[in-house]
């Protein structure tokens, strides 16, 4: 026999105020999401109408659109190894990395070719007078980038190219170590060769080790410009030389016999019928006596709390206490592009030591851009003191 139980009337009640508590919260959500949402909108309005604006009522205040203080750099994370690394690919990879700066994305990979030496001067990094080789440094934008941002490209390309032949130990790309190694490997080929009736490489004595070299080509792609490229380029590059590693053995050479000329092993030519190279061939990492590590600060001359001054008194940018001049740490696009940041300091300090005390890391390259006069005490002194903090934070980052 079946049983009904009949509802409660109190239950009737509970539910009722379920409901009623779940559509309260329903439309408390409701309303909160769009709040966010009229929120971003009149956000998005004001950064397009009036960017110059919008900016300086947060800086005024004391704070940054991001809600950074102005001395803290955005969160930044380093990946090195992203792309894979295939020694027997004719297009391969030798070092690769990406760097996220806040929305700033930039990506670096460092290729291979043989080329001929250069004779490299006597710097920190080298014994003078030595063979070399060299590295090429190219950039490249997203589609669709603004004329404004295509216009950095080449003195940026030129920062980074500079930058890395004055901190690289380029004699490491030599091929003269390899000679006689290379030449008693081809000996014993021939050897072997001869015994079974083949052809000798009769032009192997003629190689002029001492015009050999390897090129270094990085490249550097910008996947999203949110601000500071200088920055996030040069660790980029920094990273992808880190990953790179380099031959370590005569059997990373061929002799290519129908072009003349020394070439790679991973390039091997499949209608000399040759047999590939192994899979793994000895590999060295690629060394790097200098960690440039960069901190670039816009200058912001605030003129908000110099309202009594009339035109005959403007500021000569120095900086008073009426009118003082504040460091944007990290500057992001909205903030470069606003107007209120004509110029900019880029310190780039060694971070190699940055174990030890902070005091003794080594000023790299000093880059400034702008009209402003510099106070070396208040200003520069200062700046180098926030870079020293912020090498500190990336040197652990690119271990």
């Amino acid at each position: 026999m079946a049983t009904t139980t009949e509802p409660h009337p109190s239950d009737n009640n509970n539910n009722t105020n379920d409901d009623t508590g779940s559509s309260s919260s329903r439309i408390a959500l409701a309303a909160d999401q769009e709040q966010q949402e009229w929120s971003q909108l009149m956000n998005h309005m004001a950064v397009t109408l009036d960017p110059k604006e919008y900016v300086q009522t947060f800086w005024q205040q004391g704070t940054r659109p991001d809600g950074r203080l102005f001395s803290q750099a955005r969160a930044t994370s380093i990946q090195k190894g992203i792309l894979s690394h295939n020694n027997n690919s004719n297009n391969h990879v030798w070092g690769s990395a990406l760097v996220t700066m806040g929305d700033t994305r930039v990506m670096a990979a460092t290729t291979a070719a043989i080329g001929q030496a250069t004779q490299q001067q006597t710097s920190a990094t080298t014994t003078g007078g030595g063979v070399c080789g060299d590295v090429i440094v190219t950039l490249s934008l997203p589609s669709g980038e603004s004329d404004a941002t295509s216009r950095t490209v080449a003195p940026l390309e030129a920062y980074l190219q500079r930058l890395l032949d004055e901190t690289l130990s380029l004699e490491q790309l030599s091929l003269a170590a390899y000679k006689d190694a290379f030449l008693e490997q081809q000996q014993q080929q021939q050897h072997s060769l001869s015994a079974s009736g083949g052809k000798k490489h009769h032009a192997m004595n003629s190689i002029n080790w001492n015009l050999q070299a390897l090129r270094l080509h990085v490249t550097i792609q910008i996947l999203h410009h949110a601000g500071n490229l200088w920055d996030a380029t040069l660790l980029a590059a920094v990273a992808a030389l880190q990953d790179t590693t380099l031959p370590d053995s005569p059997r990373c050479f061929v002799w290519d016999a129908r072009r003349g000329r020394l070439a790679l092993a991973n390039a091997w030519d499949k209608s000399q019928r040759r047999q590939p190279p192994p899979k793994k061939l000895p590999r060295k990492p690629f060394q790097l006596p200098t960690l440039p590590i960069p901190l670039t600060l816009g200058l912001w001359w605030n003129k908000g709390n110099n309202n009594n001054n009339n035109n005959n008194n403007q500021n000569d940018g120095v900086g008073t206490e009426t009118n003082p001049v504040v460091w944007m740490t990290d500057p992001t696009r909205l903030e470069e592009e606003s107007g209120w940041l004509p110029s900019a300091l880029t310190v780039v300090l060694n971070g190699t030591n940055s174990n030890n005390n902070q005091d003794e890391m080594e000023l790299v390259s000093l880059e400034y851009s702008g009209y402003h006069a510099l106070r070396m005490e208040q200003d520069v002194l200062l700046a180098l003191h926030m870079a020293q903090a912020r090498a500190q934070e990336i040197a652990v980052l690119l271990k």
